[in-house]
């Protein structure tokens, strides 16, 4: 049985919800699957103040108690989830952007490693790439996107039957996909990008541990600061990738200690002035 997580960024029950009840229906005529919505519009979760406590000190000194903890945990405790939201002003809904505001930490302690990602989009006329390449900045918090996208433009009221067999090819065509993904077990292999900023996260880590403890602490716990290591959890990383990443994170360290020696010497100038 695969637990699916339906993350809803709007704030009705329109064409969002009904591509993403059609991935269900899809899926659960392909295997056994048990499906949950979290409606954003619902949950209580405050607007994120950009005071840093989560980032510098760790999540648990948010000043906000709302629903976030519960949130999180329920994302834990899926296989996979669906990020879905219509296009709002060329890009994703307030509500979902406020979700990923709030688990900005988790870009700097990835830990949703376990879980896959499908994200369903739906627009009036323009912006679904747009769209899916915001949301898909839930990579860096850990999530295999291996489980894909799906994007679909909605113009007439109501549907064309030619639209309505379009809305059920490409709906079954996604849940194929994420099922598959779900079924496949394995993580999917970390691209570039993805080794490159494991190793610059190693790299700025270790040099800033008192400038941000809460990250070099969490790093440190896990073993993600062994240079020996090539990813957050064990997936076939290409040497070439990794290669490439440790010369990059070479640089941004070096930068890093410039900074750290620069700020040295303009607080020792102040404490001597």
């Amino acid at each position: 049985m695969h637990r699916i997580l339906a993350i809803m960024g709007s704030p009705r029950r329109g064409d969002t919800h009904h591509l993403t009840r059609r991935i269900e229906a899809a899926m659960a005529g392909l295997g056994e699957v048990q499906f949950e919505y979290l409606w954003l519009r619902d949950a209580d979760l405050r607007t994120c103040r950009g005071c840093y406590a989560c980032l510098l000190r760790g999540e648990e000194h948010c000043p906000l108690d709302d629903d976030l903890a519960r949130i999180e945990q329920q994302i834990l405790a899926s296989d996979g989830v669906i990020f879905a939201s219509p296009v709002y002003a060329m890009n994703m809904t307030a509500l979902m952007t406020n979700l990923l505001d709030r688990l900005a930490y988790a870009m700097h302690r990835p830990r949703f490693f376990e879980q896959k990602a499908l994200i369903v989009v739906s627009a009036g006329a323009a912006g679904i790439k747009v769209t899916q390449n915001a949301i898909a900045a839930v990579r860096l918090m850990g999530f295999d996107m291996s489980g894909g996208r799906l994007g679909m433009t909605m113009l007439s009221r109501p549907w064309t039957a030619a639209e309505q067999r379009r809305v059920h090819v490409e709906a079954e065509r996604a849940a194929r996909r994420f099922l598959s993904a779900l079924t496949a077990g394995r993580r999917s292999r970390p691209g570039f990008m993805d080794v490159a900023l494991y190793r610059i996260e190693q790299a700025v880590y270790e040099v800033n541990r008192e400038e941000q403890p809460a990250d070099y602490k969490y790093f440190a716990e896990r073993g993600w600061l062994n240079p020996s290591r090539r990813w957050y959890v064990d997936a076939p990383v290409n040497p070439l990738h990794d290669l490439g990443a440790r010369a990059i994170a070479w640089i941004v360290r070096r930068q890093a200690l410039r900074r750290q020696r620069a700020l040295e010497r303009e607080m020792q100038q102040r404490s001597q002035g």
